[in-house]
């Protein structure tokens, strides 16, 4: 299992591209054949087969945290959700479409 930092700046998923406050470590490790990304103060954790598929996944499940969580009103989730929505509107700068160039440049790839 190797163990290493990533330093993530800014993340997109789908059509979204989430810009960051400031730049947060992403544990990455390597366990068997999977790549594992990590950050805890938010309870992420994805896995790939390769590291890019695991940052991919990584990008799915913050943009599933901010989409479920961090846009819900706060009377609809608990005391730990209405945690984790703080952590994530205090990390997110702005939250702003893909260029379609850039959608339509990955689509053809």
């Amino acid at each position: 299992m190797a163990l290493s930092k990533a330093k993530l700046r800014r993340g997109e998923s789908g059509p979204k591209v989430f810009e960051l406050n400031e730049p947060i470590d992403i544990t990455v490790l390597r366990e068997g054949n999977l790549w594992v990304l990590e950050y805890k103060p938010l309870g992420i954790s994805a896995y790939g087969s390769t590291k890019l598929r695991a940052l991919r996944a990584f990008a799915e499940e913050f943009s599933s945290c901010w989409r479920w969580i961090a846009q819900e009103r706060d009377s609809q989730l608990g005391v730990d959700a209405r945690e984790l929505k703080r952590k994530l509107l205090a990390l997110v700068r702005a939250v702003k479409p893909k260029s379609m160039l850039t959608i339509r440049a990955k689509a053809t790839a």
